[in-house]
């Protein structure tokens, strides 16, 4: 089957880091598969996608949401903690 690929997909060697030899065949074997997949869009009584929500009385545009923090939990040069930053802004929300 791999004679009869003729995708330049995944690319050149090199590019998905391989553990051994092989590993790189199933990328080729399900980019092959997903290209012989026709798949049609139907929509029905489409509308437009709406994010916003109510919390509490408020309207928002979209949710609120707050990134992940743990990564920010180094002492800075300045002696400032990110993380402490970042959760007193989010408390002024």
């Amino acid at each position: 089957m791999m004679s009869e690929i003729k995708s330049p997909w995944p690319g050149p060697k090199g590019l998905i880091p391989v553990t051994s030899g092989k590993a790189d065949d199933a990328n080729v074997y399900n980019r092959a598969y997903l290209d012989s997949i026709h798949v049609e869009m139907r929509v029905i009584d489409a509308v437009l996608p709406d994010l916003g929500c109510e919390i509490f009385g408020e309207k928002f545009s979209s949710p609120i949401m707050m990134p992940a923090f743990s990564h920010l939990n180094k002492v800075g040069k300045d002696g400032k903690k990110p993380m402490v930053q970042y959760a007193e802004a989010a408390l002024e929300l």
